[in-house]
């Protein structure tokens, strides 16, 4: 069933002025064709279906705030997940500053450290700091791909940012 419900709206408009008194001389002389329009227009079958079309209104704003309210609940969620995330990164941060420090600590301690006798000191690839690296090693990988940076010089810039 369609409802007009412009028309029924207009009609109702006109109901309520004419218990008001305010209709036009227009509006009275139609008053009996707006009544009839009415009595139509509001049979059970109408008003039962714009009951259904209410309840079907709410049923979706139901629906709607439940989605809604569970969209915020894995938000909620996700936002104690990452806070989580970030203190293990301050944890692995913090402990890569003390690795580095601790490596310049023993670097100073033992200042007098040489290469091993197997690796002649010309081929190794040396960094910055004073650490020297075979050229298959890792250190040397990390530091070819790291702009010629060990992974120690690297922590300690790091931590120097932070």
């Amino acid at each position: 069933m369609t409802i007009d419900k412009e028309k029924l709206k207009a009609l109702m408009e006109i109901m309520i002025r004419d218990m008001e008194g305010d209709l036009s001389e227009g509006e009275a002389r139609n008053f009996h064709q707006h009544v009839a329009d009415y009595e139509t227009m509001t049979q059970p079958a109408t008003i039962l279906a714009l009951l259904a079309e209410i309840e079907r209104h709410e049923a979706w704003r139901t629906a709607f705030l439940d989605e809604r309210n569970a969209q915020m609940r894995q938000r909620d969620q996700l936002k104690a997940e990452n806070e989580e995330l970030r203190k293990d990164v301050d944890l692995v941060t913090a402990g890569r500053v003390k690795l580095a420090g601790a490596m310049s600590r023993l670097r100073a301690k033992h200042n007098d450290w040489t290469a091993p006798e197997h690796f002649p000191t010309d081929e190794l690839v040396w960094c910055a700091c004073g650490d020297g690296f075979p050229p298959n090693s890792y250190g040397a990988g990390f530091m070819d791909a790291n702009n010629g940076v060990c992974w120690s010089c690297d922590a300690a810039k790091e931590a120097s940012h932070d």
